[in-house]
């Protein structure tokens, strides 16, 4: 054997070279088609995505070295930071003027690209009950991170008591940290688990954490990914993103700790019942966790113990490719709460102002125009104190004046005069498009849309009709489209204190068309009065989950009994004919919604849209303060 040195190879040269590699137990080789001209790092990758292999077990590439004074050769490795600077025609030899080899040899150190290629470091990963699931392909690519050795303190023995089925995910995706992202990401999974009866158990673990690595700000995103999200932006089908998520994963953990954990049944401590990294027993009854201690020293042994700070896969894209994912899935509830509110009607004929127990970062979102925020509201008569007045009920408008927080406007209205104190249930819920897209991996189905009517009061009328523009992909579900609405004015003085404006939808049949009419009742004079200024909202529910939105109907009576519910629905009323009715009011009970002042021709053509955001996945998620992000 000699070694012959190539000094003069053209620019791309292939060559058919075996290369033979000593990594596991046993050695072996693989023959390969190589440029050797190319760098080592390029060579590396080449092995990688041809042989997988490659991918799991960390190599180095080794040169040949005369020994001085000897015959003898040494392989010496060579690091990662060199390879770069080295070609493949540097290191391989010839045989017999003939056949070229290359020589792979375990790595003895390591280095963060190593870890990356033996636990999928930037691949997405999705929850599940039973555990982690990594993607199949990978959406990012590792540029950099920082590695941190944990040494002896990354020893610990804990005990961990579950004692819910959210507990019971998050340990079993690795998640020991109960930041609000984590349970963005667990929420996920747990939605469709809560009707399973978790039981309280408990169980220790030793965990040797030997690294952690950071690679929030190192991860750029692959040229399939963003293709994949490109496409179905092209699509025009939500669903597609669903899709995404199912190839690429949910979020990529951007803080992750490398190394062992073995877990042991409360009952006996010296029962092993699950690892995670070290060299893993052909049976957990042959366990010895000396040997797996040591088993550890070595780095390809390592697998991940803890995942934290995860971020959605849609959070990490370009400016541009996040605008357009969330202009393209619309708006959404980024916010619901129910109060309790005591009311107490003193000055009769004119309503009560309602402050909101708003958060600062709701606060925040609402001014911020990107959300560009509505709010909806509905209120529910709990009963008074004193007696129980089947005649009077309620009705609630927004007041949101420039640069300030939206309060509620809340009449009563009654036949009689008298005063009321009674308590209130008031739901309400902001609509808007997220800034953070951690919280749209799921409901991509899911589609609301909201339509503003201007009324200007120079009009002076007292009811107006207005058709609405709802395109839907199915153009025969138009007329059954659900939908809400309410009023907003940006001011309260004399001229509107007193006015309370209704509404009701109506279905335009000649047309195939979804119609508002909206009127204005006087509570101080008691009759029908002239329009005032006001922006009317309507929050079409073209899908969501078919438990929380549909219609009532009052079938031949002016009432709907409810199942007595603490939750209050958003409530409109809507005619199956234009001429069918006109101004209409609805009392809201807990027991009941009832039509109140009704000049209705047929009540069998009259019915009742709902909606009840509460039980709503994306709602559960939408109420983490973390929804905001700037």
């Amino acid at each position: 054997m000699f070694e012959y040195k190539f000094d003069f190879f053209k620019e791309n040269d292939f060559r058919d070279i075996i290369v033979n590699y000593a990594l596991s137990e046993s050695s072996t080789s693989i023959n390969f088609n190589l440029n050797i001209n190319d760098e080592l790092s390029k060579i590396r990758i080449t092995l990688q995505e041809n042989n997988s292999f490659f991918k799991k077990n960390p190599f180095s590439f080794s040169r040949k070295l005369d020994v001085k004074e000897t015959d003898l050769t040494e392989s010496v490795e060579i690091s990662r930071e060199e390879e770069g600077n080295v070609r493949l025609s540097e290191i391989i030899e010839m045989v017999d003027n003939q056949i070229i080899s290359l020589y792979l040899i375990k790595s003895s150190t390591y280095d963060w690209k190593d870890l990356n290629d033996l636990c999928k470091l930037d691949f997405g990963r999705t929850t599940t009950f039973d555990g982690i699931k990594i993607a199949d392909e990978r959406a990012f690519v590792m540029k950099d991170c920082e590695m941190i050795k944990i040494g002896a303190i990354g020893c610990d023995h804990r005990k961990v008591v579950i004692q819910s089925v959210e507990e019971r995910v998050m340990i079993e995706n690795l998640f020991f940290s109960s930041d609000n992202y984590v349970h963005d990401f667990i929420n996920l999974e747990t939605s469709d688990e809560r009707s399973k009866n978790e039981q309280n158990h408990s169980y220790r673990f030793t965990e040797f954490g030997k690294v952690s690595l950071e690679l929030c700000d190192r991860l750029e995103p692959t040229s399939e990914f963003i293709k994949a999200v490109e496409d179905a932006l092209n699509s025009k089908e939500a669903m597609k993103f669903k899709h995404i998520t199912e190839k690429f994963g949910q979020f990529v953990p951007t803080k992750i700790i490398l190394g062992g954990r073995a877990y042991y049944r409360e009952s006996c401590r010296s029962e092993c019942f699950k690892l995670i990294g070290g060299k893993q027993p052909v049976s957990l009854k042959d366990f010895n966790e000396k040997d797996w201690i040591k088993s550890l020293k070595d780095f390809r042994n390592w697998d991940c113990i803890e995942f934290q700070n995860p971020i959605g896969i849609f959070q990490l894209l370009p400016d541009n490719l996040r605008k357009q994912i969330i202009s393209f899935l619309g708006k959404r509830i980024l916010y619901s709460i129910i109060e309790d509110r005591d009311f107490q009607l003193e000055e009769i004929g004119y309503p009560k102002i309602i402050e909101l127990n708003m958060p600062e970062f709701i606060s925040e979102m609402i001014q911020d125009k990107e959300t560009d925020c509505n709010i909806f509201a509905t209120v529910v008569d709990k009963g008074s104190d004193f007696y129980n007045s089947n005649d009077d009920f309620f009705n609630c408008q927004v007041l949101h004046s420039p640069g300030a927080d939206p309060r509620l406007i809340i009449h009563c209205i009654q036949k009689g005069v008298k005063k009321r104190k009674c308590k209130l249930k008031i739901g309400w819920m902001v609509i808007g498009y997220y800034k953070d897209l951690n919280l749209i991996l799921t409901d991509f189905d899911v589609q609301l849309k909201i339509i503003e009517t201007d009324f200007n009061d120079n009009a002076q009328v007292m009811y107006y009709k207005e058709y609405l523009n709802l395109e839907h992909d199915d153009d025969s579900l138009n007329k059954k489209i659900p939908c809400i609405g309410i009023p907003v004015i940006d001011r309260l003085d004399s001229s509107n204190r007193s006015l309370v404006i209704g509404h009701h939808f109506f279905d335009d049949q000649e047309g195939d068309r979804i119609g508002t009419f909206t009127f204005s009742y006087c509570s101080d004079k008691k009759h029908f009065d002239c329009l005032p200024k006001f922006n009317f909202y309507t929050l079409a529910i073209l899908n969501h989950h078919p438990k929380n939105y549909g219609t009532l109907h009052f079938e031949q009576k002016p009432y709907i009994e409810l199942d007595n519910s603490i939750k209050p629905k958003y409530i409109s009323l809507f005619s199956t004919s234009e001429y069918n009715c006109g101004p209409i009011f609805l009392q809201h009970k807990s027991n009941r919604i009832e039509m109140k002042d009704v000049d209705c021709i047929s009540q069998e053509q009259i019915e009742c849209n709902f909606f009840d955001p509460y039980d709503s996945q994306a709602q559960r998620l939408a109420m983490n303060k973390n929804l905001y992000a700037a």
